[in-house]
């Protein structure tokens, strides 16, 4: 049977305190991802000038592990991610650090699934959230472990449950006020009906423990093909039903850490014209759900899929005046 919100028990869908993420009276949390440790720091510091205008106050970036740890047991965090998060959180945004990929001193750079790779895979974890206790709070575990990102092959729900379990308490010690946010799959993760990632994934229980929120990503594609607005609107409600379905998952903060839609000319495309259509729909059902925060994916063109707000000129897209003419700046 295929799980919809008339499943859900009524009353659970809420922005819970746990997240106490930045936000003006009367909006959801909304912020986009930057790339920021990949930009040089002029880049980086107009990037994030930029995103606090338009009142994007969360700013989701890669931490990649292979950058820090270049000698076993030893992480040199660089200087310019720090002066990044420093200046992030002099505008009053809220940094979330993905950790991910693999590193080539373990298990040749692949998913971290044995485990001596998962343990130094935790350690690296516990390492940056205690190298930004008290500037960043919001770790993902990953970035779509269903998929071949960082150069990996698709891995499999039961390996991200371990590294979860491993994970999640090294974070905790390290830094007690952690937001530790699991599951981070991709949009793919819900088709499928009860045999979809997602669903094997709530039903593992490893989210009930190790995790204090769940990530969704939600695009307007299927099977490489544009959706309509209502469907890809479907796609939210389906994804929220199948984590509330669970009963230990039924109060658990639901975060959408990558929404957009691409503005090229190909079949995903949806056209600058409708950028901003397919967003607000978004948001509208985020907020109606009770998702407590949504992150769109990309702030900036940067040649990849056009997902961008702006152009990679700097140039804005309607989507941005649309977004920067509703939203408080952060600051």
């Amino acid at each position: 049977m295929r799980t919809t919100l008339s499943n859900v028990v009524a009353g659970t869908l809420c922005l819970l305190p746990l997240l106490d993420l930045p936000s003006s009276a009367g909006e959801m949390p909304l912020g986009a991802a930057a790339h920021l440790f990949q930009l040089d720091e002029a880049t980086a510091v107009r990037t994030l000038d930029t995103m606090c205008r338009a009142g994007l106050v969360l700013v989701r970036t890669d931490a990649r592990w292979a950058a820090v740890e270049k000698r076993p047991g030893e992480y040199l965090f660089p200087a310019s991610w720090d002066r990044a998060v420093d200046h992030a959180v002099s505008l009053g945004m809220e940094p979330m650090l993905i950790i991910d990929y693999g590193n080539p001193l373990y298990a040749n750079a692949r998913k971290p699934t044995s485990p001596a790779a998962r343990a130094a895979f935790a350690r690296y974890a516990a390492a940056l959230a205690g190298h930004f206790r008290g500037r960043v709070r919001h770790f993902e575990v990953w970035n779509e472990w269903d998929t071949r990102t960082g150069r990996t092959r698709p891995g499999e729900v039961a390996d991200y449950a371990a590294l979860l379990r491993e994970t999640y308490p090294a974070i905790k010690a390290a830094s007690p006020e952690a937001v530790v946010i699991a599951g981070v799959f991709s949009n793919a993760a819900v088709d499928g009906g009860e045999a979809s990632t997602l669903s094997e994934f709530a039903a593992s229980g490893v989210a009930e423990q190790y995790s204090d929120a769940i990530s969704i990503h939600v695009y307007p594609t299927l099977e490489g093909q544009r959706l309509p607005i209502d469907s890809y609107v479907e796609r939210f409600r389906e994804s929220v039903a199948i984590i509330r379905a669970r009963p230990g998952l039924a109060d658990k903060p639901i975060l959408v850490t990558e929404t957009g839609a691409s503005t090229n000319d190909t079949a995903r495309g949806v056209g600058e014209d409708r950028q901003w259509d397919y967003i607000s729909a978004g948001l509208s059902e985020a907020e109606e759900l009770g998702i407590g925060a949504m992150i769109l994916y990309d702030f900036r063109d940067s040649g990849k899929g056009q997902f961008g707000l702006l152009r990679r000129d700097w140039s804005p897209k309607p989507a941005f005046q649309a977004l920067a003419a509703g939203r408080t700046p952060c600051n």
